[in-house]
């Protein structure tokens, strides 16, 4: 992940964990919304 390099670009240590886990939901999200997403274009 990016989120420790852009964090210490920024000269931020406390954007890590939460950049780390608001990345983590989103792969989460799009993962299920992938898999909802190809079984609506199955039925077409």
């Amino acid at each position: 992940m990016f989120v420790p390099a852009v964090a210490e670009a920024l000269k931020n240590k406390d954007v890590v964990m939460s950049g780390i886990t608001v990345g983590i939901i989103g792969y989460a999200i799009g993962n299920y919304l992938g898999l909802v997403i190809a079984e609506l274009l199955k039925l077409l």
